[in-house]
């Protein structure tokens, strides 16, 4: 198990890093270069994980696992609640960000060490919009969803415990944007982790994720794209 824990560890480092190189980024007048260094750190996250062997087995279900499960759900089959369930999530995330955030903006403004720059140029904000969310998504369900379930249920840990414990982890690697994120992130973790536990679906969770994402960074952007916004007016 040392060389598993060592290589989960590295995928975690992989996180941590790159929010280090954004804070060291943060007042860089060049906003492309943050934002290519968030994609880049995804596809290196994803390199690891498709290209060392030690992760395969972290990338399917148990056998043991799979047997306790009544079936399998087509994507197809989910769709329609996905939809219900990504309103219901994106909604929770913008009430935490807009009761929380004002607040530890207020009263702790020293706990913000960053923040992605305003998007002023149409190209970054749709590429970001699209493939970087979409990198984000798919990186950070597959390490904080479904690899972590897979490794810690082969370890006999119950599912309350995977769930607080992947959504803490999760949580964590949103420490620079302050405690109010920290929250949000938590509280998000447990629901998509409660969400893959119940339906092993791993597209259903990217679906919600990126859903979530694209209706928050919109919202954050706007008022630099389009003053007078065509959506949400």
């Amino acid at each position: 198990m040392t060389r598993v824990h060592a290589a989960l560890f590295t995928l975690l480092i992989a996180f941590f890093a790159d929010d280090y190189v954004k804070i060291r980024l943060r007042d860089d007048p060049d906003v492309w270069i943050v934002y290519m260094v968030d994609w880049m750190h995804r596809l290196l996250v994803l390199l690891l994980i498709f290209g060392l062997p030690v992760f395969k087995d972290f990338l399917h279900t148990a056998p043991q696992t799979l047997a306790k499960l009544p079936r399998r759900y087509g994507f197809h089959e989910l769709l329609l609640p996905g939809i219900g369930l990504a309103m219901v999530l994106i909604f929770l995330d913008l009430f935490l960000n807009n009761t929380l955030a004002p607040w530890v903006d207020e009263n702790f403004p020293s706990w913000f060490l960053f923040a992605f720059p305003k998007v002023e140029n149409t190209a970054l904000w749709v590429i970001d919009l699209t493939i970087g969310l979409v990198l984000v998504a798919i990186s950070e369900e597959l390490v904080f969803r479904r690899m972590a379930a897979n490794f810690l249920e082969r370890l006999n840990v119950s599912k309350p415990l995977i769930i607080l414990s992947s959504a803490a982890i999760f949580s964590t690697i949103h420490w620079m944007t302050g405690p109010h994120h920290i929250a949000t992130t938590f509280v998000i973790g447990v629901a998509l982790m409660m969400i893959y536990l119940r339906w092993r679906s791993f597209w259903l969770v990217v679906f919600h994720h990126y859903c979530i994402n694209f209706v928050v960074f919109y919202i954050k952007s706007r008022p630099y794209l389009f003053p007078d916004p065509p959506l949400f007016g």
